[in-house]
């Protein structure tokens, strides 16, 4: 009953055999007729690769009773345990790929309003005439008086200004003198334009 799967076992090194009742290596090749297999080895055999084989002259009652219900509901229950595994396993990998999509797409999005928003900062020429006018008109008015002939502040001329605005501002982007030089020349330029 057992011959064809022993020689099959045999041949894939999973059961160990000998000559005349002598183990051999291996791999080695014995005639049949010397051919001899321990009780232990093939009782060892039959557990790990066929638990539900249980021959009355290798396994006695105690022996079918503790084993074979035991390692075959195991076995089975293994077997559920990994298909379960693998499942979650691809179904993690499908998810892992949705994420990384996703993330991708944010990347671009964030990448264009990034773009937007400093486009959007940039003040287009309107922009740039209406903040220019409106530093003239601040100029005028810290530099004129009133109908009474009384300074509207104590600013003398557009140096004093600009020395408080760099000192109060030290370090400051567009506080430097020849930045606000230049920015004051041409708001008076824009507010002269304007009248």
């Amino acid at each position: 009953y057992f011959r064809p799967s022993l020689n099959d076992a045999i041949r894939n090194q999973e059961l160990a055999y000998g000559c005349m009742g002598v183990t051999v290596s291996s791999g080695e090749t014995i005639e049949q007729p010397l051919l001899t297999i321990r009780h232990n080895d093939l009782k060892r055999w039959l557990i790990e690769y066929h638990p539900a084989e249980q021959p009355n002259f290798i396994f006695d009652e105690s022996e079918k009773q503790s084993v074979s219900p035991h390692t075959i509901e195991v076995y089975k229950a293994l077997l559920v345990e990994l298909d379960i595994c693998k499942a979650e396993r691809e179904r993690t990998r499908g998810l892992l790929q949705e994420l990384t999509k996703e993330r991708d797409l944010l990347r671009r999005e964030n990448a264009k309003l990034i773009l937007h928003r400093k486009s959007a900062m940039e003040p287009n020429e309107r922009s740039e005439r209406s903040y220019l006018r409106l530093i003239g008109a601040l100029i005028s008015l810290l530099l004129g008086k009133s109908p009474g002939g009384k300074s509207y502040s104590s600013f003398v001329s557009q140096a004093s200004i600009i020395s408080v605005l760099t000192a109060r501002n030290e370090g400051k982007p567009g506080f430097n003198k020849r930045t606000l030089e230049e920015r004051f020349a041409a708001a008076r330029r824009t507010d002269e334009n304007n009248d």
